[in-house]
């Protein structure tokens, strides 16, 4: 088992690309700014087609709306902004950052309906389990769609220098499956199992004697690991404990940390800062 500064990135193996950091930002981020050069909103309901086109969805009385229907043919240049950030209670909640570069235009049509469905899914809302349908996704609301050319993106992994990923990149790549649901378990393990918490910051912390006494939270995970933030003089400072093998849903989240929560009751083991 290894642990890094996150400023330094994680251990050598376990840097997911750039473009999974990207589609995995996307994917957390619980609201999405778009900017354009004649309207900004924020949007709540964003999905991502095949292809890597961003989806909004967006009330028709929103100022993008009629920007983007009184734009050329070639859209609304536009950089949506996706900020993934942590439920723990930490000062700097920050995980990470990402920009979508494009141009803005609305989806209209048959392809107004397929990109209705990805758009309900994304809320978690099946309509053949009674939750909101395609239909449902239609008077008063406009779905856009941004053609995605280039994104930057920051986190932990890119020590705080933006990482360019191109548009086939992006489209390729999809996000870690925990990505969606990462804070949630975040946040129960943090309420329902404090003493496993207690166990992983003493394992964080025997990895890096140097943050001994500094306050400690679990603020991130993913399939391969944990990541935890400490307070210091000089701002915050991210450890990461890696898990034996990748855990690719929550069943398998439950055994990897378990088995880390072992190893910290173990004693010291083979850890590097």
């Amino acid at each position: 088992m290894s642990a890094a500064a996150s400023r330094s990135g994680p251990a050598p193996g376990r840097v997911p690309p750039a473009a999974e950091v990207a589609r995995s930002t996307v994917a957390a981020a619980p609201v999405l700014l778009v900017r354009t050069p004649v309207a900004s909103a924020p949007v709540a309901v964003a999905a991502v087609a095949a292809d890597g086109a961003l989806l909004l969805l967006v009330a028709e009385t929103d100022p993008l709306v009629p920007a983007v229907r009184t734009a050329d043919c070639g859209g609304l240049v536009a950089v949506v902004e996706a900020q993934a950030v942590t439920s723990a209670p930490v000062a700097d909640r920050l995980l990470a950052t990402a920009w979508l570069h494009g141009a803005l235009s609305e989806t209209t049509g048959a392809a107004r309906c397929t990109a209705a469905r990805l758009l309900a899914a994304s809320c978690g809302q099946d309509p053949d389990a009674g939750g909101r349908r395609v239909a449902d996704v239609a008077p008063g609301e406009a779905v856009l769609r941004l053609e995605v050319e280039e994104v930057d993106c920051v986190d932990a992994t890119t020590t705080g220098a933006p990482v360019r990923v191109g548009a086939a990149a992006w489209a390729a790549a999809r996000p870690d499956p925990l990505a969606a649901v990462a804070q949630h378990l975040v946040a129960h393990l943090a309420v329902g199992h404090p003493g496993a918490v207690a166990a992983l910051t003493a394992l964080a912390l025997r990895a890096r004697p140097a943050l001994a006494g500094r306050r400690t939270a679990l603020v991130a995970l993913d399939r391969h690991g944990l990541r935890l933030r400490s307070v210091t003089p000089g701002g915050a400072v991210d450890t990461r404990l890696e898990f034996d093998r990748p855990a690719d849903c929550p069943g398998a989240l439950r055994h990897a940390v378990a088995a880390l929560v072992d190893r910290a009751a173990a004693g010291p083991r083979d850890c590097e800062g």
